[in-house]
């Protein structure tokens, strides 16, 4: 079973597509292709049985990826072989373009975070919406259903509604795009408006607040964020066999046995270099917890699954007391560590600790020191543009927003009540 493209040069002038290890198309440039089909053995739903036929023809050779995609998960029986469901004017409902949608998108193996965040979105407007096709939605619906949104779906932080709003729009515009609406009934520009907050990065001695507090096991966590710039998911999914201690590098790859695969399929093609010390640090790891190479680095406490609380963990290191800290160590603590200790790291601070923040003070840095092209590498970015993105103009650092609030209150303090 295999995708074939037809030429322009003839109807019945059909080559096959070659894909290469990534799943990307090997197309050639001399050709030009104006539809796509799939050619091979599935089950035919009008015979009954398992049998050798050609679908029909479709645009885009992402639409036959999801054909195909589609027809080999009927043939090895992942999903029913069912008939699309019409009503009785013989046209499909928007409920069931919906649940067709998103089998589309889970046989187009898109990660399950992406799956499951389609699902939500869809169903909340599938449960608004009281139409019963999809070219019936109009601008009218569309504000209606922004007014739903702020009505009945809050958000953790109240400046964070605008972006989740424009997420709900941007899938609904997706699936509507994929049933046959050309054009969303309101226009990007009338969105509502997201103030995009300054990128901020960690200082070094943020940094070192947080490690003052932490133990070795928790030390591994935050300087692998901060040494790598990998997402969660990435550290998450790390084993000891993807650093090479000899070469002192690390990388990672798909690791389809936690379903789980590296964000749009963008392997690193070499690996991150990391400190010697750091090398060494997980080789101590290793042998303290006891593990081989093929285990995950960062594992929950049953030492099986990837770790799914190493953020809160990382943020209940930044939370303790330093005087708890000092007195639970007694005579242990550093001269150096003494004064990052001094002083608590603000709530409103380890709030706002995430993972990619740690990303954007490796970028950063990276860009910094080697090049904004090393950088893109080293991230696993396919643009230089998404790179730029990541850079931070903004330090993080307790001491100096301590120390801006004196400044402050020195200012003012002429000014009678």
């Amino acid at each position: 079973m295999r995708i074939y493209g037809r030429l322009s040069s003839g109807k019945r002038n059909w080559d096959p597509i070659e894909f290469n290890s990534k799943g990307k198309p090997v197309l050639d440039s001399a050709k030009s292709y104006t539809a796509f089909a799939v050619r091979g053995t599935w089950f035919s739903v009008k015979k009954n049985k398992i049998d050798r036929q050609v679908s029909e023809s479709v645009k885009t050779l992402d639409e036959a990826k999801v054909l195909l995609n589609r027809l080999r998960a009927l043939k090895d029986g992942t999903i029913a072989p069912t008939a699309p469901t019409l009503d009785a004017s013989g046209r499909m409902r928007i409920a069931d373009q919906v649940v067709q949608f998103l089998a589309d998108t889970k046989t187009l193996d898109k990660a399950k975070g992406s799956y499951d965040k389609y699902k939500k979105y869809l169903n909340r407007f599938v449960s608004f919406y009281k139409k019963p096709y999809a070219n019936q939605v109009t601008k009218d619906d569309i504000l209606r259903f922004i007014d739903w949104l702020r009505a009945n779906v809050p958000t953790r932080r109240a400046d964070r509604q605008n972006s989740t709003i424009r997420l709900h729009l941007t899938i609904l515009r997706a699936f509507l795009k994929s049933v046959g609406v050309k054009e969303f009934p309101l226009r990007e520009k009338e969105w509502p408006r997201v103030t995009k907050p300054a990128k901020q990065k960690y200082s070094i001695k943020f940094l070192n607040r947080i490690l003052a507090r932490a133990d070795e096991d928790e030390k591994d966590a935050i300087l692998f964020a901060l040494y790598t710039g990998f997402r969660r998911g990435e550290v998450t999914h790390t084993r000891y066999s993807d650093i090479n201690f000899a070469a002192g590098k690390v990388n990672v790859s798909d690791k389809p046995e936690f379903a789980w695969r590296i964000k749009d399929r963008e392997e690193r093609p070499a690996g991150i270099d990391v400190p010697k010390d750091f090398i060494q640090r997980m080789l101590n790891r290793m042998q303290r917890r006891n593990a081989s190479l093929d285990n995950l680095i960062f594992t929950n406490e049953r030492n099986e699954n990837p770790d799914a609380s190493i953020l809160r963990k990382i943020r209940n290191v930044a939370a303790r007391k330093g005087a708890d800290v000092l007195k639970s160590r007694g005579g242990e603590i550093s001269a150096e560590l003494k004064p990052l200790l001094r002083v608590d790291i603000p709530e409103s601070f380890i709030k706002k600790i995430d993972m990619k923040k740690f990303r954007r003070t490796f970028a950063t840095t990276v860009a910094n020191t080697q090049g904004i092209e090393k950088a893109r590498d080293l991230l696993g970015h396919s643009k230089v543009e998404i790179t730029q993105m990541y850079l931070a103009a903004e330090e993080i650092d307790i001491e100096e927003n301590h120390e801006t609030k004196v400044a402050v209150e020195n200012m003012w303090s002429a000014v009678g009540d």
